[in-house]
């Protein structure tokens, strides 16, 4: 949810920031500032008490406002007695209230404005009239990039609750050999549609595309049902795609009405195949290997397949167009 947060509100602020800006190139494909997020995502380590001597915690969540996270940060620091004793920096200085910290906020959010000099401003209004002015190539195939480290829903899955069931032991040994051949994915993804099923799924492609329009504000929740392996590859199965809650002003109804739409043309087949390719054994083997898993389990064969249910495990994704 963070990544997806993020990412919203950097759309949201455009180009006002020195670096960190959303890409000029076309919407529906994954781009350069979530790859950032993700970046700093999976380097984040947790804060050791020993590191500091104080500490602010501050929650994300899609209700957040800044002043109220602001509020916060003012409050924790107020709290802290060699800041406002004698000596400290906040000696003497009055605590702001509520009406004040929303006051500044909004001026700050009304009338910031980047400091960018002549040439680099220059430099990204011409990067922006070639991309958009560039031809957009049609994607390979359209999926949902959910908001999930997949590594990190396999260990909660295997070492929650029945931990030391024999399934779950089994699954944790393969998980453990594929993380230490580093085979799982840094990018998961459910295959929604490829250009090889067309025409046969022109539908779906064709609102598939349609969703893409909306796809900043268009978010599905996707129900995680099961971790299902064999001897080469493991995968989450994929159940119960449903509209999810977005905050982003791009929401409306008619995003709405093509996400029902999109939703609706889901043929029976697809729903059998729905899936995140966690890892493969090996470089060898493709991560197509993964749908036909799904098919396999899904259809009742249970020679060399192992799974273990998941509970309440639900995550958000967006459709984007995909080139790998």
């Amino acid at each position: 949810m963070a990544h997806q947060i993020c990412s919203e509100r950097i759309i949201s602020r455009g180009t006002n920031h020195q670096s960190l800006v959303p890409s000029f190139a076309d919407p529906s494909v994954k781009s350069d500032h979530e790859r950032v997020l993700w970046m700093f995502l999976k380097a984040y380590e947790e804060l050791t008490p020993s590191e500091v001597d104080h500490s602010i915690d501050l929650e994300l969540n899609r209700d957040s406002r800044l002043e109220d996270m602001v509020s916060a940060a003012v409050d924790g620091l107020f709290e802290v007695k060699t800041l406002v004793e004698s000596g400290g920096v906040l000696e003497g200085v009055e605590k702001p209230d509520g009406t004040k910290i929303k006051e500044v906020v909004q001026d700050i959010l009304d009338n910031y404005k980047v400091n960018e000099n002549v040439e680099q401003r220059q430099a990204n209004e011409e990067k922006g009239q070639k991309q958009q002015k560039q031809p957009k190539k049609s994607p390979r195939y359209f999926g949902l990039i959910p908001d999930i480290s997949a590594g990190k829903v396999i260990n909660e899955v295997f070492s929650g609750p029945g931990a030391q069931d024999p399934e779950r032991i089994a699954g944790a040994a393969f998980f453990q050999k594929l993380e230490c051949a580093k085979r799982v994915t840094e990018e998961p993804h459910i295959t929604i549609v490829h250009q090889k099923a067309l025409p046969a799924e022109q539908d779906i492609w064709d609102k598939s595309i349609a969703v893409t329009k909306f796809s900043h504000a268009i978010l599905f929740d996707c129900k995680i049902e099961a971790v299902v392996w064999d001897d080469r590859v493991m995968a989450l199965a994929v159940e119960n795609i449903r509209i999810g809650h977005s905050t982003a002003p791009e929401s409306t109804k008619e995003g709405e009405e093509v996400a029902k739409e999109f939703l609706e043309a889901f043929p029976d087949e697809m729903k059998n195949r729905l899936h995140i390719t966690v890892a493969t054994a090996s470089g060898e083997i493709k991560p197509v290997e993964g749908k036909n898993l799904m098919e396999r389990w899904r259809g009742g064969e249970k020679e060399g397949i192992r799974h273990v249910s998941v509970d309440d495990v639900v995550v958000q994704a967006k459709l984007k167009g995909l080139w790998s």
